[in-house]
């Protein structure tokens, strides 16, 4: 993950690339549908992400994403949850954008980790730019596929919702 994120922001320094680069900070709302059958559990999260993107002049943005999240079962008892992939994301029409992050997870309620799939719409609801620096406040809402089963795991395939602020240079 480290070399690929040195990679990314090699890329971004090239210099036949005009590239913008983004920080996004923000707070999601995670829904899993796990399932374990009979135990009752009402599985919700909550946490912070972090996003670094490089804007590239035809509207794709790169970007390496992390997130730590608290996974409540619903009586009383957290775990975390813990998310680091890479994104590549197009705007589709202005103020409106959809990104595809791929890495891995780790979770500690079965301390396993493994594959992360994150499909995600991005809505920019305010936005504003200065003589040298930009800001926006963006909601993003999309599906997440995390399943370990097969290590001993569970499937954390779910939702979420996260409304976050980017400020880009």
């Amino acid at each position: 993950m480290k070399r690929l994120i040195a990679v990314l922001f090699a890329a971004s320094l090239a210099p036949a690339v005009q590239a913008s680069v983004g920080f996004e900070f923000g707070s999601q709302f995670f829904f899993p549908r796990v399932d374990t059958v009979g135990s009752g559990y009402n599985w919700t999260g909550q946490g912070q992400t972090f996003q670094v993107n490089w804007g590239l002049d035809n509207g794709i943005r790169l970007g390496a994403y992390t997130e730590s999240t608290d996974l409540g079962d619903g009586y009383g008892n957290s775990y975390n949850f813990s998310v680091q992939e890479i994104v590549i994301g197009k705007e589709v029409v202005k103020n409106a954008a959809v990104h595809m992050k791929i890495g891995s997870f780790y979770e500690s309620y079965n301390d396993v980790s493994g594959l992360c799939t994150d499909l995600v719409g991005s809505i920019t609801l305010i936005s504003g730019t200065g003589d040298k620096v930009t800001g926006a406040i963006k909601a993003n809402v999309g599906g997440r596929w995390a399943d370990n089963t097969g290590n001993g795991g569970e499937d954390w395939s779910g939702w979420f919702l996260n409304l976050g602020v980017e400020v880009g240079i």
